[in-house]
């Protein structure tokens, strides 16, 4: 039973890593496609804007998600309507703000920025919107049916910021993609998700929540959303938009392993959920998704390293070279990360420790900020960003793993019992798929 179960979990893990290694393909092909039909400027005025947006998302984010995978004791169609509720609303704060501008100063909107805000703006409040019956599916366990979604909106929405391209439509065709990715997903969240609308709002399930994780959940997110998402807008502003938009596309193409962290994360969130307070079931799921990244990651991030003066210039074209160096240098970043982020999820849900993230914050924030002030007298600009969130995420894991060891009280035994458990699954499942194949 036990290994009808794992062979189940399997069939998620392979559909899941086909979604989204096609979603990665996809998206590569698609943005370089764009790069070599804009300038790095482009992207960087995009890098500003969506970093705008990001201040909202961490402003009113408290753990609504976490709350519902959580939420085991409300009626759930009360749960999902209140989710809702408050996603609808706190999601229209920045296109309210938009359009508020727009009455107080029409001129505002002379200025293609602005328009460029309006419809980031808009698909922000979509997104917001889908959050809840993405969670719902994630609560399900429907993440095939979420996988493939996600391929779908994404090749749908990098179509039409092509043609937007050769419209004459220049930088906003990257608007273009985001808006209707986020519509293509919405819609089809709803189409598969078995909850479709209500109006019940319990307000003490919204003050639960808020007790529970929302002040850890929002502590800890304006925290990360300076860690990791504004050293490309400060380049930007710094430095120029060319300069940012070097860093930002670099960082993105570095930060490609996180796509099958992504994977792990859907995978083993829900079972640290489901195994709460249950050291042994979510030491063993934990352990083995991290041998399983290593395996997958490691040989990926190092050949695309070493060939990174070869395949980005031809990929993306000459006005690109400069991005070389910097995406050799946020690989660092982008390795380490996908070590990093799945640790979270098991003090969240598994131990239901959400303070544990604030505070790891709060060390990277220590780790970058004397280091940008050593750096700065050594190098500057967009190399600069680089090495200090290199150096503040490799600090950053370190700290964080010695803390999920402890608080799962992990030892050498464990790690050679997950180790030789996972070869020997794996041998059972090649094992069947020959019987398969034979029959």
């Amino acid at each position: 039973m036990e290994q009808r179960v794992e062979f189940e979990y399997l069939l998620k893990a392979v559909s899941l890593l086909a979604s989204h290694y096609g979603s990665m393909f996809c998206s590569i092909l698609f943005t370089f496609w764009l790069a070599r039909l804009l300038d790095p400027a482009d992207f960087g005025r995009l890098a500003i804007g969506v970093f705008s947006l990001d201040i909202f998302n961490a402003l009113t984010d408290w753990g609504w998600d976490q709350a519902i995978l959580h939420e085991n004791n409300a009626e759930l169609s009360v749960v999902y309507s209140t989710h809702f509720f408050i996603r609808f609303i706190l999601g229209s704060i920045p296109l309210l703000v938009v359009v508020g501008m727009f009455f107080l100063n029409t001129a505002l909107f002379s200025s293609s920025i602005h328009w460029i805000a309006f419809f980031l703006a808009i698909a922000f409040w979509v997104e917001k919107i889908s959050l809840t019956y993405k969670t719902i599916l994630e609560k399900e366990y429907k993440l095939h049916h979420l996988a493939w979604l996600e391929i779908g909106a994404l090749i749908t929405s990098f179509v039409c910021a092509i043609i937007s391209v050769y419209l004459g439509f220049g930088p906003f065709a990257l608007v273009v993609q985001r808006v209707f990715e986020k519509i293509i997903l919405l819609l089809g969240y709803v189409l598969v998700s078995s909850w479709k609308y209500g109006t019940a709002v319990d307000v003490n399930l919204i003050k639960k929540w808020i007790h529970s994780f929302g002040i850890a959940t929002l502590c800890g997110g304006l925290v990360g959303l300076f860690l990791y998402d504004f050293m490309a807008t400060f380049i930007g502003l710094t430095k120029g938009t060319t300069q940012g938009g070097l860093y930002a596309r670099s960082f993105k193409m570095a930060t490609l392993p996180l796509i099958f962290t992504a994977v792990c994360g859907r995978l083993t969130t829900p079972l640290y959920a489901k195994h709460v307070g249950n050291l042994a079931e979510i030491k063993k799921t934990f352990l083995t998704a991290q041998f399983l990244k290593l395996c997958i990651i490691l040989p990926v991030q190092l050949m695309l390293v070493f060939g990174a003066f070869w395949w980005i210039p031809i990929l993306l074209g000459k006005q690109w070279e400069g991005a070389v160096f910097l995406y050799q240098l946020l690989s660092l970043y982008g390795f380490f990360r996908s070590f990093y982020d799945d640790v979270p999820a098991v003090f969240m849900y598994g131990l239901r420790q959400p303070w544990i993230l604030f505070q790891q914050h709060l060390v990277q924030g220590f780790t970058l900020f004397f280091s940008t002030i050593i750096l700065r007298f050594f190098v500057e600009g967009a190399i600069l960003g680089a090495l200090v969130m290199g150096i503040g995420m490799i600090i950053g894991v370190v700290v964080l793993w010695m803390r999920v060891f402890s608080a799962l009280q992990v030892t050498l035994a464990d790690i050679k019992s997950s180790l030789s458990a996972l070869m020997i699954f794996v041998r059972e499942i090649k094992q069947k798929i020959v019987e398969r194949r034979v029959v």
